[in-house]
């Protein structure tokens, strides 16, 4: 179905053949039921207002301008037939001054839809970086416990003085190695991957090891992976 452009914009000629645009609450709901059949949505997550534009299963992130931008677009695909005395540039540069969207009542009764948990947790991997870090680190202390890594203080600051150092045996007196930066720092936390080679398991920790090779900082599971994979698994 093609909409008209009489289906979002009350357009008037007075007795002077002066061109009034407006519109009113049935065209502003027009607006928005089109936009949300093209997807566009806002839900919240908390207390945080969000938009995004939802294709089946899938949906990104959007700002709210560009929901504005896409009834832009809208408004250039309608049937402009019928509409005299007025131009097509002039409906344009009205609507630029005069946008009918807001972030009001209308506009989120219309446009509003609850994400599931999952739908949550993949929005805020997408678009929330200290969500998507604490749900990396959380993922490589999994791993580790899974891998069944010891624990111990790197006391001795031979690898990250102070912190938390997670090993595993290599063979020949060499060991896997994660060492946990600034922990208890949000955000700010992460993991350091190294081969560190010591005269026995105890010493790791409480003495500086012989040999020492980096294998990846801020170790990432997605993209290092392949690194240890040979170790662990």
């Amino acid at each position: 179905m093609q909409y008209t452009i009489h289906d979002y914009i009350i357009i008037t000629k007075s007795k002077n053949q002066k061109v009034t645009l407006g519109v009113d609450d049935k065209k502003k709901e027009n607006i928005l039921k089109s936009l949300f059949k093209q997807g566009y949505r806002k839900s919240m997550i908390g207390s945080k207002r969000i938009y995004y534009r939802r294709s089946g299963s899938n949906f990104k992130s959007v700002h709210f301008h560009e929901i504005q931008y896409a009834f832009y677009e809208m408004i250039k695909s309608c049937d402009f037939h019928g509409v005299r005395n007025v131009s097509f540039s002039e409906i344009l540069n009205w609507l630029y001054r005069n946008c009918p969207i807001k972030q009001n009542m209308q506009f989120d009764q219309i446009m509003a839809e609850t994400l599931t948990e999952d739908e949550i947790h993949i929005y805020l991997l997408q678009n929330d970086g200290n969500y998507a870090h604490k749900i990396k680190v959380q993922q490589c202390f999994s791993k580790i416990r899974v891998w069944n890594f010891g624990e111990t203080i790197d006391t001795a600051g031979g690898i990250s003085k102070s912190n938390p150092l997670y090993y595993k045996s290599i063979g020949e007196n060499k060991f896997l190695i994660f060492s946990y930066y600034n922990p208890g720092v949000l955000s700010h936390d992460g993991f350091d991957s190294c081969i560190a080679e010591y005269k026995s398991l105890k010493d790791i920790g409480l003495r500086q090891p012989l040999s020492y090779k980096p294998l990846a900082f801020s170790f990432d599971l997605d993209q290092d992976l392949h690194l240890i994979d040979k170790y662990v698994n």
